[in-house]
């Protein structure tokens, strides 16, 4: 016997087998009762029908499924590959804080040495507001200007007269030591 047309339209509009009652032999869709033979192949066409479903719902998930593991395993892949950057990143940023200290010191040393050149060439220390390139043009600038006028860094051997070899040892050490004294720390 096969199914009554009522209920392979209420199949075919998408009503789950459980809501059609076939697990009920004695009745169909029609509300038939069925007796015996009848209930029997009901029951076996029901049973296979279910089975059809079942296969066809199973072979719809199968990709789905698979498509999920894949990601899940991408997933899982992208996780360790983050965890390692960021153990990474951390490296990086204790190395670049460390660079920025050295930066830093190196900074005021150079700031400290174009106050020293400024005064010593009869100027004003303007470098304690520079930072970055102004500050190391600054530098630029003033060095040659302080080589020149102080040969291998050492004091002039010139007085305020302007003549040379009038000022005494003592004298230049003196000023030297006021020169390197008035730089700011």
């Amino acid at each position: 016997m096969k199914l009554a047309k009522k209920t392979l339209l209420a199949i075919a509009a998408g009503t789950s087998i459980d809501q059609l009652g076939l697990d009920k032999p004695e009745a169909n869709a029609l509300g038939t009762v069925l007796a015996g033979a009848d209930a029997a192949e009901l029951q076996t066409d029901a049973t296979e029908l279910r089975a059809a479903v079942e296969a066809r719902v199973a072979a719809a998930v199968q990709p789905v499924q698979t498509q999920l593991e894949a990601a899940s395993a991408n997933l899982l892949a992208a996780n360790g590959e983050l965890q390692t950057l960021r153990a990474g990143s951390a490296g990086l940023v204790a190395q670049r804080e460390a660079a920025q200290k050295l930066a830093d010191a190196a900074q005021a040393v150079v700031r400290n040495a174009c106050a020293v050149m400024a005064v010593a060439l009869g100027g004003a220390d303007t470098a304690k507001e520079l930072s970055g390139e102004a500050l190391l043009a600054e530098h630029a600038r003033l060095e040659p200007e302080f080589q020149k006028k102080f040969p291998a860094g050492g004091v002039s051997g010139t007085s305020a007269t302007g003549k040379e070899g009038t000022v005494k040892p003592d004298a230049q050490l003196a000023r030297f030591a006021a020169l390197a004294n008035s730089a700011p720390k």
